[in-house]
């Protein structure tokens, strides 16, 4: 893939330096041969953890800052994820990859599967492949664009979603999980951020936590904090606090799809209520206007795996039944 940054652009570990706003023609990238002007995601700087986001623009008409500013008001072509941190090539240009980078590939091989399960609820990708900047080479993708995260959607249209809404939006949200299940992968970072809505449809996306069986790499993960903090299941604290460890109890530590299950209930607490599920959770703690999901969010954010739905479709069938019944009322 023929990918090409201009040469005063460097990547640290604080994000993208060298954005030009004297002259914003110059922030250009050639990706396939298609010349793209570039913004950050954020205007606050960098978003992305471990990677730079970028907002790409095609036949973007820029002379002057003035114009380059407005293009914060216009949709981008794609945007494009470069992990931040180098890799060096060995012997007869082989790539020498750490276990930041395998976790990058092993997010884009995931996506590039479901995708090729014709996935309508899964992120979409584009190209992906090695580039270099300021002579050190890269991983990157780039992707499909997103309207807002769910984050941004439920703080700005709060008011405006009925128990239809929120229902549909829960059930889109299950079918992206099933795909990613059925493609034998567990997300493991499912949070508000992740969730993405693309021309009225929910994706999941950012895998970038990604296990399963098709991956290529395999790291070492005893004993690690794997996933979003807050939005966690009781396995991935069992993991971090006692895996490896000579208690004489053993503890539930497998990472798997029970485990986004009980993330994604967070995912739904949150959707009905505007906040997270902290320890037991009780009817009196929910919203009586939800009451028919109640019983299911429970059931998904129970302590134990056996405890919890055995299947995605369960979840579907029941808040299916629910949807009808308020398209009936």
């Amino acid at each position: 893939m023929n990918f090409n940054f201009p040469n005063f652009i460097t990547i640290d570990n604080w994000g993208l330096q060298g954005i030009n706003y004297v002259d914003p023609q110059l922030n250009q990238i050639t990706i396939d041969n298609t010349d793209y002007i570039f913004k950050l995601l954020s205007p606050y700087g960098n978003k992305g953890g471990n990677s730079v986001i970028l907002k790409v623009y095609s036949d973007a008409n820029i002379s002057n800052i003035e114009d380059y500013d407005l293009l914060e008001d216009k949709m981008p072509d794609k945007i494009l994820k470069i992990l931040k941190y180098p890799f060096k090539k060995g012997f007869r240009g082989k790539s020498i990859y750490k276990n930041s980078h395998k976790r990058f590939l092993n997010e884009i091989r995931a996506i590039e599967i479901c995708n090729k399960h014709k996935s309508q609820n899964v992120i979409d990708l584009y190209e992906n492949g090695e580039c270099q900047i300021k002579q050190q080479n890269y991983l990157y993708y780039t992707m499909e664009v997103a309207d807002c995260d769910l984050k941004e959607f439920i703080e700005n249209h709060h008011t405006d979603l009925d128990y239809a809404s929120k229902i549909k939006f829960c059930i889109e949200l299950l079918e992206g999980l099933k795909e990613i299940d059925s493609n034998n992968f567990y997300h493991r970072d499912i949070k508000p951020d992740n969730i993405f809505i693309v021309n009225g449809t929910w994706k999941i996306g950012d895998l970038g936590l990604v296990d399963g069986r098709q991956l290529e790499y395999k790291l070492d993960e005893s004993s690690k904090f794997i996933g979003p903090r807050g939005w966690i299941s009781p396995e991935v604290m069992n993991k971090y606090l006692t895996e490896g460890k000579s208690f004489k109890k053993k503890f539930d530590c497998i990472i798997d799809t029970q485990s986004d299950l009980f993330q994604m209930g967070k995912i739904f607490w949150y959707i009905f209520q505007h906040n997270a599920p902290i320890g037991t959770v009780k009817q009196k703690d929910f919203n009586s206007k939800y009451k028919e999901v109640y019983p299911v969010i429970k059931r998904m954010l129970n302590y134990d795996k056996d405890k919890r739905f055995q299947s995605i479709d369960e979840i579907i069938i029941l808040l299916k039944k629910i949807q009808l019944k308020l398209l009936l009322s």
